[in-house]
């Protein structure tokens, strides 16, 4: 049986839209009935996915936004208010991986980047959307984690570093905010059919997939429908009691 979710005139952003979770979710909630203000680096990518959804007949609009400048985060935020009115829900996705290295081979550059795009990144997200919520009483915020943010991820400690910071950001802004009505909450996925596993395959090549999911016991990697069906269901009114929690989604590997 498949699951029906409204979210008729819903104003949802959407970081890191241009591929991979961002745009199946924007996919998904326009075809909800939501209006989507989506995001990316790549502003041709993500204008591509809105004039497809517009296309499709549905409302959506998209501007480039590089999560690590303020400037940037509070334009987008600001886009979505002027045109469509109130954010419901921001999905903070937007996110990167470094190369597969020993902590002791990473460099500090590694680190800025790491920290700034993934914890950073996601701070100022969580800052602009807290800022229009908080006047009118609700709202919900999903980070997009990882697994790695809950267990230790070999040669990608960097990664794992600022996960781990997006959860503790979740976590301490969903106690703080709670009494507004506003839920936040973060998804940890395991790696999936994604441009992060493709850029860590590239490095490492196809050997590596099996490897993953061989330490999974699911015996498999994601499907980005089953991470993006979550998204979905976190984000809605079936889901208005669970606040300040981190959900693994990882086919048992933070269980083993």
């Amino acid at each position: 049986m498949s699951v029906i979710y409204d979210y008729a005139d819903k104003v949802i952003t959407i970081t890191g839209a241009a591929s991979g979770f961002g745009k199946l979710a924007a996919e998904k909630f326009s075809a909800a009935g939501a209006k989507v203000v989506i995001s990316d680096i790549n502003g041709d990518s993500v204008e591509a996915v809105a004039q497809q959804l517009r296309d499709d007949g549905y409302t959506a609009i998209a501007t480039a936004c590089d999560i690590t400048r303020a400037t940037e985060v509070e334009s987008f935020f600001a886009l979505a208010h002027g045109e469509f009115g109130p954010v419901d829900i921001a999905v903070n996705n937007a996110g990167a991986v470094h190369e597969m290295k020993r902590l002791g081979d990473c460099t500090e550059d590694m680190f800025d980047f790491n920290i700034g795009v993934n914890l950073k990144g996601t701070f100022l997200c969580m800052k602009s959307a807290l800022e229009y919520m908080s006047t009118r009483g609700n709202g919900v915020i999903l980070n997009i984690a990882s697994a790695s943010g809950l267990i230790g991820s070999p040669f990608l400690g960097l990664y794992a570093a600022a996960k781990h910071g997006v959860i503790g950001l979740t976590r301490s802004a969903a106690i703080e905010y709670a009494r507004k009505g506003i839920r936040i909450n973060a998804l940890c996925p395991a790696f999936s059919a994604t441009a992060i596993l493709d850029q860590v395959v590239a490095e490492k090549g196809e050997k590596l997939v099996e490897s993953i999911a061989a330490n999974i016991p699911a015996q498999r990697l994601a499907k980005p429908e089953e991470v993006v069906n979550a998204i979905l269901w976190l984000c809605s009114d079936h889901n208005t009691y669970m606040n300040g929690s981190a959900i693994s989604i990882d086919g048992g590997l933070v269980a083993g």
